[in-house]
């Protein structure tokens, strides 16, 4: 009986200590409707889940009073203004890196879509003064930012589970431009800038109510990411480009021809999943009429390698807005690929056309941000075999309230556009 007693008080006690150590070690997150690294129950699922259906929970990280939330079409000149020197000032901690976003950068980023975009402004607190020049305390009230961040809607395309034959699809907010001033603590301020807006986001747009978030450098703890890489950078210098085999050629994806880009994305996200060896699980795109603005822009660009008709392979690159103060030029990302061909060489070769064709419209790119991701891990066993690397970069995006089974997917089967 005793015996009995003392293994009851074992597991009580074992129990109370584990609730308490995640309680201490994640106080953020352990609250969120994310995938914990001990939610082992759902290590088992293996359809994905919305985990909360209904209106999103308050926490102690919701700062109504301070952090203010926005249709971004609402946004007044003065606060445009305000928030680009604000992230060109803090967004990026090296200070050898700059970053180089204007206003129309994000008016291409966050026009043109079918769903709301959404803007949050951390101000900080109030401050009382008292002037001897007047006769009572007069209150300043002192509306300075000191953190925002950005959201805008895609459409995911997923595999459900692993008997499903097509995708399925829904839509999500990308969370992205999360800043909080260097003066401030970071971590706590951050956390409150996301729940809040996480929060306002869903209570102003309740048809949408899932995230996707990315975080770079210093990922975040007691979170199972939806996908795990490395982003990559190097030198864009002493490249060699080979010829292609005949009848092989290399187009740009511009406002004339978009509908080759509609429809080939059109045909992968519509694929018979069981007629295909290799396909992506998870697959993120945003609204192809905000695409064709960042194309017209000169902020993406998108190439096809074609003979005839069919398509071999298509190559997503843009303008990643940031340069090094050491060096005299831009910088470009490579953020995405597909492959629609049975050669890997063919594949690779159209990469390196695509780049040609960048380089000499615009000259000033001379680094380039590798994101492994979907079949751009395929060119980079290619590209790294003749490439040096400069640094490399941990990256992770995650989902926040929904959970994609048997979490996290491996990179080559996640693409994000």
């Amino acid at each position: 009986m005793f015996v009995i007693q003392y293994i009851i008080l074992i597991i009580i006690l074992t129990y109370l200590f584990f609730f308490a150590y995640i309680k201490i070690k994640y106080p953020f997150w352990n609250n969120q409707p994310v995938l914990h690294p001990y939610d082992f129950w759902r290590f088992f699922y293996k359809e994905s889940f919305v985990i909360y259906k209904y209106r999103p929970i308050k926490t102690k990280f919701c700062k109504f009073h301070q952090i203010k939330t926005i249709s971004y079409l609402e946004t007044s000149e003065e606060q445009n203004k305000e928030v680009i020197y604000f992230l060109q000032s803090n967004y990026i901690s090296n200070d050898r890196i700059l970053l180089m976003m204007e206003k129309n950068d994000f008016n291409r980023i966050y026009t043109g879509h079918n769903e709301a975009c959404y803007i949050s402004l951390y101000y900080d607190i109030p401050k009382y003064i008292n002037d001897i020049s007047f006769s009572e305390t007069e209150l300043l009230i002192q509306k300075k930012i000191i953190g925002c961040v950005f959201s805008n809607p895609i459409n995911i395309y997923y595999q459900n589970s692993l008997d499903d034959n097509v995708y399925t699809k829904t839509k999500f907010y990308f969370i992205d431009y999360l800043c909080i001033s260097k003066q401030e603590e970071q971590k706590t301020k951050s956390r409150e800038l996301l729940q809040t807006h996480e929060y306002n986001q869903r209570i102003n747009n309740p048809s949408i109510i899932c995230s996707l978030i990315k975080k770079e450098i210093i990922l975040f703890e007691g979170i199972v990411p939806l996908v795990e890489y490395k982003t990559i950078f190097y030198y864009l210098r002493d490249l060699k480009f080979y010829s292609l085999p005949h009848h092989f050629y290399i187009i740009n994806i511009e406002q004339e021809n978009i509908n080759i880009l509609i429809d080939f994305l059109y045909i992968q996200t519509h694929l018979d999943l069981k007629k295909r060896e290799h396909y992506l699980k998870f697959l993120s795109i945003t609204e192809l009429s905000n695409y064709l603005e960042l194309i017209k822009q000169n902020t993406y660009y998108v190439f096809c390698l074609k003979n005839g008709e069919h398509i071999y392979g298509i190559y997503f690159f843009k303008d990643a807005k940031m340069q090094y103060e050491d060096l005299e030029g831009n910088t470009l990302q490579f953020y995405g690929s597909i492959n629609n061909s049975d050669s890997n060489s063919l594949f690779y070769l159209g990469f390196l056309h695509s780049i040609q064709k960048i380089i000499k419209k615009f000259p000033n790119f001379k680094i380039m941000m590798f994101e492994n991701l979907g079949d751009n891990n395929i060119i980079h066993e290619e590209w790294r075999k003749k490439n040096t690397s400069i640094f490399e970069n941990k990256t992770a995006y995650y989902t926040f309230n929904w959970v994609y089974p048997s979490s996290p997917i491996q990179s080559k089967y996640c693409l994000i556009l």
